[in-house]
């Protein structure tokens, strides 16, 4: 009996041996698999922060005057589709027919949360202020925007141009 035991106890060491073994090359190969992947997630990580700094990021911004009189800015993306956050607007309306100086400045701030906007589509931003007829319009607009509902946001200032507001 004492020989039974003896090696039952001897094939139980084996096989414990064996399992050692074999769980040692699992972990090791765990191991390899975990750096491989990390390896791969910062490839993709590298590959994703390169496409996304040769986006050309612009933006078109023109004034609208409605027929109420409401004033208008339409905000564009031009080559890439952007989530506008918010736009802040500065124009002066140089002299009309009456000679009078107009200056309007507004915040439009998507109450439905960021508005994604399609490369060549708008987003419409409006002023306090309505417009006068005539006048030559200068202005700016600060857009603040990103490229994902919850990436890093970016500002853009663009000049608004020159030129009679166009009605809608």
């Amino acid at each position: 009996m004492d020989d039974l035991t003896a090696w039952s106890s001897l094939g139980l060491l084996v096989v414990t041996g064996i399992y050692a073994v074999l769980t040692w090359k699992l972990a090791k190969s765990a191991k390899a698999s975990a750096e491989s992947a990390q390896q791969s997630a910062d490839a993709a990580m590298r590959t994703a922060a390169t496409s996304e700094a040769s986006i050309v990021r612009d933006f078109v911004a023109r004034v609208v005057r409605l027929s109420n009189g409401q004033g208008m800015v339409h905000v564009t993306p031009v080559g890439f589709n952007a989530i506008v956050h918010k736009v802040d607007l500065k124009l002066l309306l140089l002299p009309d027919s009456d000679g009078k100086i107009t200056e309007s400045t507004s915040t439009t701030i998507y109450s439905e949360g960021p508005l994604h906007v399609h490369a060549g589509d708008d987003a419409f931003a409006k002023l306090k202020d309505s417009l006068p007829e005539g006048g030559l319009v200068i202005g700016q607009a600060l857009i603040t925007y990103s490229l994902s509902l919850k990436g890093e946001t970016y500002e853009r200032l663009v000049s608004i141009a020159r030129g009679e507001p166009q009605a809608l």
